[in-house]
């Protein structure tokens, strides 16, 4: 493939070239290129369709060119490409060997010279001049070959083969050899163009062949080559046996079109080479698709029974999504009923806690007082104790004071009529005193049973406080037990309240389940009836049940 060398890029620009000699890998020879342009329709210099590419043998062609130069018997011509290398000789080693004066000059000093003037020529330059090599000085001519790929003409000759008008001659003969490498190229664009008419032809019948069209015939060409009749004879064939193969396919396709999955190719010896591949991969195809038609066949069938079943299960559940829907509404009935009786309760144990808060203050309160009391009472029990010595005191003056009267009578006695009156008075001292003593001892005995029932009294007034005590801290105990009640009322009055708006949002699944359920039930008979549709459509192919595809 040589569609990627600069002679053909530059050809496919519209120029004529000539590339520099290679080895051909077909054949092992040394070849040059020469690409010319194919112009549309013939005309110079309107698009370019294609590119002709004509390799020619460099010995044929360049050696035979500079052997027909000779300026001298022991003059050379020769040609260089643009790196250098000589690929044109009379000396014919000295092409295989790509023999390059500018490289060998890097080893061998004699060649400096020689080498410089090989600079200015595949700098592109034309001159003339003279240099010396093992002892002779040499005349060379140079000048670059227009419509190549920057090859260059050197005439080179011993000084001693010329006069003056040697010299002439040579420059004559330079001014020919450039009329001549003129002339060869103007022959070569001729040859081009001899060459680009009939494979323009072809180009455009390839173009239309690229374009879809393979029934219309190739274009009768003259040609002047056995290449051009081996390309268009071959184009030829490579039209029919594509025509061939695109109307069987074509064939093929329109029954499987129809629904003949059993139709088989009617020229399968045309399906040689790389169209093999076409009728295996049309025999896969084949066979897949039937294959893929059974299983669309049998899931077609399957998805109906399946889509039947859920439908039936879509009722069902659709109906019991019903029925526990109104299960979930009495059930949020009953909740909220809870609900109330919790809140109730809550209310009833916060007036509870109130109560028993207020009753713990009157109980802290009558306790107090009870305290007050049992105080109260053992001042009295002291101040009985004073009196009893009080009277005590009273019951042994009414005592002495009675000893005193009998002593006083005794005395009044012994005094006779003198001492009556005092007899008298001690009498009456004596009822006084024993008055007093009975009143004395009344009243110690009135003291002693007021002492016992204070005792009494304090025993019950601290019993009694101890039980108000005891009570207290009961109230306390209930109290804390109202409170926790309380507590607990209120956490079960929210928690009744999650499970009510939880039954709310349950009722609401559920009743969106009803919904999606019986729009199941229909999607399902909908899918049953589109299976059974699906199953008709592939019922009407006929299927290839001989190949199965891998």
């Amino acid at each position: 493939d040589g569609s990627s060398s600069e002679s053909f890029q530059k050809a496919a620009k519209g120029e004529t070239c000539v590339s520099s000699s290679f080895i051909d890998e077909a054949t092992g020879e040394c070849v040059i290129s020469i690409s010319s342009p194919v112009w549309k329709n013939g005309m110079s210099g309107s698009a370019v369709v294609g590119v002709v590419n004509v390799l020619v043998r460099q010995e044929a062609m360049l050696n035979t060119m500079v052997e027909d130069i000779n300026i001298s018997s022991r003059g050379d011509t020769y040609i260089i490409d643009k790196d250098g290398n000589t690929i044109a000789d009379t000396d014919v080693a000295r092409v295989t060997e790509k023999e390059n004066i500018i490289e060998n000059a890097k080893s061998d000093s004699r060649l400096k010279q020689l080498a410089d003037i090989y600079s200015k020529v595949t700098a592109g330059e034309t001159g003339f001049c003279r240099y010396p090599y093992e002892g002779v000085n040499m005349f060379v001519a140079y000048a670059p070959i227009q419509g190549t790929d920057n090859w260059s003409l050197l005439i080179e000759a011993p000084v001693s083969d010329f006069t003056q008008g040697v010299r002439k001659s040579i420059l004559a003969t330079v001014i020919i050899v450039v009329l001549s490498i003129t002339t060869g190229t103007l022959f070569t664009i001729k040859l081009a163009k001899a060459l680009s008419v009939p494979l323009t032809s072809i180009m455009d019948r390839l173009a239309l062949f690229a374009e879809g069209d393979v029934s219309s015939p190739v274009p009768q060409i003259k040609t002047t080559t056995l290449e051009l009749d081996n390309l268009k004879a071959a184009f030829v064939r490579t039209t029919e046996y594509t025509n061939e193969v695109i109307t069987d396919i074509d064939n093929l396709l329109a029954e499987m079109s129809q629904g003949n999955f059993t139709v088989d190719s009617g020229v399968p010896e045309k399906y040689i080479g790389d169209y093999a591949s076409i009728l295996d991969a049309f025999k896969l195809l084949k066979s897949g698709l039937s294959e893929s038609f059974e299983n669309i066949l049998k899931v077609s069938e399957q998805v109906s029974e399946s889509s039947l079943m859920i439908s039936s299960g879509a009722q069902s559940l659709a109906q019991g999504s019903t029925e526990q829907a109104s299960s979930i509404q009495e059930l949020s009935s009953s909740i909220s009923e809870i609900s109330q009786r919790i809140n109730q309760n809550a209310e009833d144990s916060e007036k509870a806690k109130t109560l028993t808060t207020d009753a713990e203050q009157i109980m802290q309160s009558s306790t107090q007082d009870m305290k007050l009391a049992l105080q109260a009472m053992d001042e009295i029990s002291a101040t009985s104790n004073d009196i009893s010595k009080v009277i005590k005191a009273i019951d042994s003056i009414a005592f002495q004071t009675n000893i005193l009267a009998l002593n006083a009578a005794v005395e009044a006695a012994r005094a006779g009529s003198a001492g009556k009156g005092f007899a008298v008075v001690a009498d009456e001292v004596r009822n006084l005193s024993q008055k007093s003593a009975e009143a004395a001892k009344n009243t110690t005995a009135l003291i002693e049973n007021t002492i016992a029932a204070v005792e009494k009294g304090s025993q019950l007034v601290s019993k009694t406080g101890r039980g108000f005590n005891e009570v207290a801290i009961k109230s306390t105990e209930v109290e804390k037990l109202v409170e926790a009640i309380s507590v607990q009322a209120q956490e079960q009055a929210a928690e009744v309240s999650q499970i009510s708006a939880g039954i709310e949002q349950v009722a609401s699944v559920v009743q969106m389940n009803s919904a999606t359920s019986e729009e199941s039930a229909a999607a399902s008979e909908e899918l049953s009836s589109q299976a059974d549709l699906l199953k008709a459509l592939v019922q009407q192919f006929k299927l290839d049940r001989s190949q199965k595809s891998e």
